[in-house]
């Protein structure tokens, strides 16, 4: 169980995440202005805070700074409806632990916290599989087409048709390289992005979007070892990015 502080503007989304918490154990406190979460924080000392950045009299950022100026080891997660790369680098600059949209199921962001708080001990990750590509597609003709020319080249496959199968693979397997389709309707595939590095993965991501500007991307982005294909994306593209994306450099 934790002390956890929920700090947003809107007090029927702090409710609604309250008791989510509180099922889980937690010990839930709640501030409604940039204010209060100092003087809650300063006072009561969370183990962990769940912040918004555009709040009332002080904003998110400063008060992220605040926080981290009262205890430099503070755990603090951003939550935001309205999120940009710019906006993701100023917070992690100021020591927030990760930078999550509102738009997230719940499920997935309350995850990411356990996950924060709870990081596995003693566990071993699987090793990482150096020529094992994950391909996750829900569309069966693009990853047919791609599995085959893949096949053709020498690697070996794990086939993934949506989220929920990907990471069924990635509990057991560490594949040398993902290739994850962003576009695919009703799955998040910022969830398989999440669960990469929350294991500290190190192999090589590649993503095929059809879109501009999202908040995966950046959340990817954060692995390091990135490669981002626009579709359509041809057979000999795709090839090249995964003789890049397998290069020895990509793991130590």
């Amino acid at each position: 169980m934790a002390r956890i502080l929920i700090v947003d503007d809107e007090p029927s989304f702090c409710e609604f995440l309250k008791g989510i918490l509180k099922s889980y154990g937690h010990e839930v406190l709640t501030a409604y202005t940039g204010r209060d979460a100092l003087d809650t924080f300063q006072q009561l000392r969370p183990q962990f805070t769940l912040l918004d950045l555009y709040m009332p009299e002080i904003g998110g950022l400063e008060v992220l700074k605040r926080i981290h100026a009262l205890d430099p080891h503070a755990s603090v997660m951003i939550l935001t409806t309205w999120g940009s790369e710019e906006l993701e680098l100023a917070a992690r600059q100021f020591g927030a632990v990760d930078f999550l949209s509102k738009t997230l199921s719940l499920d997935t962001i309350v995850r990411t916290m356990e996950g924060i708080l709870n990081p596995p001990k003693g566990t071993q990750q699987p090793s990482l599989q150096a020529d094992t590509i994950l391909l996750v597609d829900d569309n069966p003709k693009t990853r047919a087409l791609y599995a085959h020319a893949l096949r053709d080249s020498g690697y070996e496959l794990r086939l993934a048709p949506d989220t929920f199968s990907a990471l069924q693979v990635l509990d057991k397997e560490s594949p040398g390289l993902v290739v994850l389709d962003l576009d695919m309707p009703e799955s998040l595939a910022v969830e398989v992005i999440l669960r990469l590095r929350a294991r500290n993965y190190r192999g090589g991501l590649i993503l095929l979007t059809s879109r501009q500007g999202i908040l995966m991307v950046g959340e990817a982005l954060h692995l390091g070892s990135v490669d981002i294909l626009h579709k359509p994306v041809q057979q000999e593209t795709l090839l090249l990015a995964v003789q890049v994306g397998l290069m020895p450099r990509r793991w130590h």
